[in-house]
């Protein structure tokens, strides 16, 4: 991810919010709207944790920042 991670859902999914964990488990940055495109401009370059709950669950995903 390089300055702007961009997601994309399905028409039934509903993001409630998005949150970004450095590996030790601290999180580092959270968002609750515009969830097209998450400025990660401020995030050191390194493997983070990327946290995703919605109306049918929680999704984790592993994201590499390199800005």
């Amino acid at each position: 991810v390089k300055d702007f991670l961009n997601i994309k859902v399905s028409g039934s999914l509903d993001i409630k919010n998005i949150e970004i964990y450095n590996m030790l488990g601290s999180q580092i940055k959270s968002f609750s709207n515009n969830f097209e495109s998450l400025d990660v401009r401020g995030i050191s370059n390194g493997m983070y944790f990327l946290k995703c709950s919605t109306n049918k669950g929680i999704v984790k995903k592993r994201i590499l920042v390199n800005n």
